[in-house]
């Protein structure tokens, strides 16, 4: 027997919202199938293992909402979100992951996703997230994952780098002198030197290599 969807509800009424459900693992479809077919309103019709058959499944059936779940075999599913909204402009994808981790917030919001949710939640929980993108509020979270976001903001708001430090931070981490970054962006060495000490004072460390190490800690690379 294929892995292809074995519990969905083709037959649901059209006053249900209708879900599609990508994950890899068949543990955690079946399990988020039954958590949400235990509540009104709400119907499976799409179970898919991989992009390809969820692709092949899209077409065949209308869907008001996608449950994307971001590690895949086959790589990182949130990058398939700009080609799922240019095919199916109506249908809302909400990222679905078991790590609560502000990378995938980032990236799930950047790629154009209308929120993202851990698959820890009760039924209750991801149907009510499901409701409200349904109603057009966005972006919607789990509450973890808001308060990652959260976390985020405050800390990027609590350094407010400015664009230039921005970029001269994405240089360093390139490994490139100041030196070679003065020459990159044809400012002089001494404005260089000035924007990477405004770094290192900003985030309280007293070098370049500690100034990388709380960039990456702090998820601003």
């Amino acid at each position: 027997m294929s892995k292809e969807a074995q519990h969905v509800d083709i037959t649901s009424p059209e006053n249900m919202i209708r879900v599609a459900l990508l994950d890899d693992h068949a543990v955690v479809r079946q399990g988020t199938f039954e958590l949400i077919k235990r509540e009104p309103g709400f119907s499976i019709v799409v179970e898919a293992s991989s992009f390809s058959e969820l692709q092949s499944q899209l077409s065949k059936v209308e869907v008001d909402i996608l449950l994307l779940d971001i590690n895949l075999p086959e790589g990182n599913a949130l990058t398939h979100i700009p080609e799922l909204k240019a095919k199916y402009p109506a249908m809302k994808i909400l990222a679905f992951t078991a790590y609560a981790e502000i990378q995938y917030v980032r990236q799930a919001l950047q790629q154009g996703a209308n929120g993202i949710l851990n698959k820890l939640l009760d039924g209750p929980a991801i149907c009510q997230a499901i409701q409200r993108a349904c109603d057009g509020e966005e972006p919607v979270f789990s509450a973890d994952m808001e308060i990652l976001l959260n976390d985020y903001k405050a800390t990027e708001a609590g350094l407010n780098l400015t664009g230039r430090e921005q970029e001269m931070l994405l240089h360093v981490a390139q490994g490139l002198t100041n030196q070679e970054i003065a020459r990159q962006l044809c400012l002089s060495v001494k404005t260089v030197d000035s924007h990477v000490a405004s770094l290192i004072k900003k985030f309280n460390v007293s070098n370049r290599t500690q100034l990388l190490a709380q960039a990456y800690a702090q998820k601003m690379l």
